[in-house]
């Protein structure tokens, strides 16, 4: 079993806080996607219900 050293705890340190930086990020990249989908999706519905109306 082959066990992966890093050169120094810096840079392990470095490596985990970068990580850290594109989880959070791709975290905010979710959250907005999830956003804008929600627009969408009320948007969607409001115009149906406007057509909805509009028919009435």
């Amino acid at each position: 079993m082959n066990i992966i050293k890093s050169d120094s705890p810096k840079k392990m340190r470095k490596s985990l806080k970068f990580k850290n930086h594109l989880l959070s990020l791709i975290d905010l990249k979710i959250i907005l996607n999830s956003i804008l989908l929600l627009i969408h999706i009320i948007n969607y519905l409001l115009y149906n219900l406007q057509i909805f109306l509009y028919e009435l």
